[in-house]
């Protein structure tokens, strides 16, 4: 356990995405949010946050530098823990991106995780994370697979499925959760979306066939252009199925080799897709807690 930062040390956190194996969504409630059932499960391909000591708080994406705000989550994570008068040290946060933006992978809740389990390793405590700093943000600090229900905010623990090869692909441009949520509000949302029959043959180390997002057809009123993307790369990655993460607009396909993928991204690639990566599910945090 770390009990304080050194002078000089460095801190390396990996923010792992996450994907979402089927999702379905209740009507919105009096507080504004919507029931849903779904399975997150981490992947492999992360962010990196970088942790040292500095004079004062500090935050720094040398690639993104419009991330640079107050509404990050990192600076939201990092704000909210002065808040609790916890006494967590000045430091300079800098964050590599490989998660896409507005991806529907979780990205900008890892990596304010990531930075609560920094303070965690302090030996900070607290009774549970605001809703404000995401309804993703207490999976990732246990990764692995589970089932999320409520909010988002309440879990069942599934067996995660290491190794399991992902293969992700993004059009390139930001869909907003918030207005895809909106859509969906509008929308007449009848189509059955059941997340028992996911769960059941996850149980079973099944991949589901076939994998329902209750939110694509709103995510593709809100960007129709994304279901362009998602028939074009349908046509290209048969006869593997193509799903939608969260709310769009990284889709993903589950169940190749790695030859399988190596091929198929190469193929994405050719046809110019703005962004595809080879990953695959991951392990439970404890399996691969903070690394220095």
């Amino acid at each position: 356990m770390m009990n304080d930062i050194l002078p000089g040390s460095v801190i390396t956190l990996r923010a792992r995405a996450k994907i979402n194996i089927g999702l379905w969504v209740g009507p919105r409630t009096a507080s504004g949010y919507h029931p849903i059932d779904t399975i997150l499960h981490s992947v492999a391909l992360a962010d990196d946050v970088v942790i040292v000591p500095h004079p004062r708080f500090r935050l720094v994406v040398p690639d993104h530098p419009e991330l640079e705000t107050e509404s990050n989550l990192i600076q939201r994570a990092y704000a909210w823990l002065l808040s609790q008068k916890l006494p967590v040290p000045p430091v300079e946060v800098t964050l590599h991106k490989r998660i896409p933006v507005g991806a529907g992978l979780g990205g900008g809740s890892s990596d304010g995780a990531a930075l609560l389990r920094w303070a965690k390793s302090l030996g900070l405590h607290w009774r549970m994370v605001p809703t404000e700093l995401g309804m993703d943000t207490p999976f990732f600090l246990q990764e692995g697979a589970v089932r999320a229900t409520g909010f988002g905010n309440q879990y069942e623990s599934l067996p995660a499925w290491p190794k399991l090869g992902v293969l992700l692909m993004n059009p390139g441009f930001a869909v907003s959760t918030k207005m895809v949520y909106q859509a969906y509000d509008i929308m007449d949302n009848q189509e059955e979306c059941s997340i028992d029959r996911v769960v059941s043959a996850w149980h079973r180390q099944i991949i589901p066939d076939p994998i329902c997002n209750a939110l694509e057809s709103a995510a593709w009123r809100v960007a129709p252009a994304l279901k362009d993307f998602r028939d074009a790369v349908s046509r290209w990655l048969s006869p593997f199925s193509c799903i939608m993460s969260g709310s769009g607009g990284t889709y993903y396909s589950l169940g190749m080799d790695a030859d399988q993928i190596a091929w198929y991204r190469e193929k994405l690639i050719m046809n110019k897709v703005p962004w595809v990566a080879e990953t695959q599910l991951s392990a439970p945090i404890a399996q691969h807690p903070l690394s220095t």
